[in-house]
């Protein structure tokens, strides 16, 4: 007997399409997802397949739509935005910087974006960034008093003037 798969949801990743599914799994609701190696491998071709879609048996599409809503509502709130977040971010970074240097540009750039952003920080925020600027002027300060040294010695075929000593 060949049942009619009804499409419910399409979602543009695999792993979105895979928590909707498993939160209709454990409704007892058995789905399909249709086009998820497509888009798993291919991701560029997920707007022009559509993306990934859950099909449910056509008796159980208003039950999966119910599902669907609840999922929806549950949505976290996007703490990983929040300024106190994104400061602890630049200081991971600056701290990471030191032993990989270019992730002190991201720490900078972070801290950007927070200073110039129209909000009242808290004082955990200000915390941080002021330990993350110190971090980052630090190796900032290092990076190029190497650089001056290394000039100054000839290495680069150049010679520094002696007011930079």
């Amino acid at each position: 007997m060949a049942e009619s798969l009804v499409t419910v949801a399409s979602f543009s990743t695999p792993i979105e399409a895979y928590m909707a599914r498993n939160r209709m799994e454990a409704e007892g609701i058995s789905t399909f997802l249709a086009d998820v190696e497509t888009v798993g491998v291919a991701w560029h071709l997920g707007p022009a397949v559509g993306g990934v879609k859950i099909r449910v048996q056509s008796e159980y599409v208003e039950l999966a739509q119910s599902v669907l809503k609840d999922i929806a509502g549950q949505v976290a709130p996007q703490e990983m935005y929040s300024d106190e977040a994104q400061s602890r971010r630049a200081f991971r970074a600056a701290a990471l910087g030191v032993i990989f240097p270019p992730l002190q540009l991201y720490s900078l750039w972070l801290i950007g974006r927070l200073l110039f952003t129209r909000q009242r920080l808290g004082i955990e925020a200000k915390r941080y960034i002021a330990w993350t600027v110190v971090l980052d002027l630090w190796i900032v300060v290092y990076a190029l008093t190497t650089v001056i040294i290394v000039m100054g010695r000839g290495s680069f075929g150049t010679r520094l003037p002696l007011y930079f000593w």
